[in-house]
């Protein structure tokens, strides 16, 4: 979609002219949900309970899933998509351990759940494979909706346990996060403004 020719996009410029800062709640008054440590967790059913714990503590016991470069290369190469699953198992992972840690607030799901966001970090793009146009022009922080998702998963983590993790992930999530989608993001726009799109969002999204 070309957010150029979309009336709601310029409706809200118009009725925003400064932008979203005029919407948004100030950093310390931001709290969507309760963070690991506060009251809310415990009504949680036991049954949910479970299943998290269950997921978490097989986490524990594997190393967190590998995804070749001929993996992400097998779409462009074969049209095949059959490992998108491989990425979603990693984030799906990652968020059933900091759920986890958040039920129990023993701390034995943090060494897991750091790794699985350190692998992340690490990830060369968080773009699924079938959302680049070409490997030939690979852009490794182009946002499609799956890159979108994962700077919201971690952003839901760091906010959830941020009094837990080390000074060193924060950071690195944050510079993550940063790169990848805030000032990717605003890269793009300002070429759409200019006339000359580099990153249409939902571009590829099948």
């Amino acid at each position: 979609m070309d957010f150029r020719s979309n009336k709601d996009y310029y409706h809200c410029r118009e009725e925003y002219p400064d932008g979203l800062t005029n919407l948004l709640l100030p950093r310390e008054e931001f709290h969507p949900f309760p963070k690991c440590g506060e009251q809310g967790w415990e009504e949680i059913d036991e049954v949910t309970r479970k299943a998290i714990i269950a997921h978490a503590e097989n986490c524990m016991t594997q190393p967190v899933a590998y995804i070749p470069a001929t993996a992400y290369m097998k779409y462009h190469r074969e049209g095949d998509r059959s490992n998108d699953g491989l990425v979603g198992t990693r984030r799906r992972n990652m968020l059933m351990l900091a759920l986890a840690e958040c039920i129990e607030q023993k701390g034995r799901f943090m060494d897991a759940l750091i790794d699985h966001i350190w692998v992340l970090c690490e990830e060369t793009t968080w773009v699924l494979p079938a959302h680049q146009k070409a490997l030939e022009t690979f852009n490794p922080v182009h946002i499609d909706l799956f890159a979108a998702e994962t700077a919201l998963n971690i952003s839901e983590v760091y906010v959830l346990l941020k009094e837990r993790l080390e000074p060193l992930i924060l950071r690195r999530v944050e510079e993550e996060i940063r790169r990848r989608a805030i000032e990717e993001y605003i890269k793009s726009q300002a070429a759409q403004n200019a006339g000359t799109p580099e990153n249409k969002p939902d571009e590829g999204n099948e």
